[in-house]
């Protein structure tokens, strides 16, 4: 059974000036605790499911947690986290 999605929705869903561009962006973190994935979208735009040992941008998915994600590359860290949409970062 489909439902079509109503229009303010399908708007806010499709929003391009939403989400921050040029940059690596978590869009959300699902799955199990004991295996969880996220949903990052890359600079170039396109969508990219990860899991730890996912290999990202010349890093590693080292953990993923409820609110953010780690990037390991040699020994430098990076915590990427959900954007803040209200302020535009």
């Amino acid at each position: 059974m489909d439902t079509p999605t109503n229009e303010t929705t399908a708007q806010a869903a499709t929003d391009q000036a939403s989400l921050p561009t040029g940059k690596l962006v978590l869009i959300g973190i699902f799955g199990p605790v004991s295996n969880p994935e996220g949903l990052v979208r890359t600079s170039g735009g396109k969508i990219k499911r990860v899991r730890q040992g996912t290999r990202l941008r010349n890093a590693t998915i080292s953990t993923i947690a409820p609110d953010h994600i780690v990037m390991s590359h040699g020994t430098t860290t990076t915590v990427l986290t959900f954007p803040d949409t209200k302020n535009g970062s």
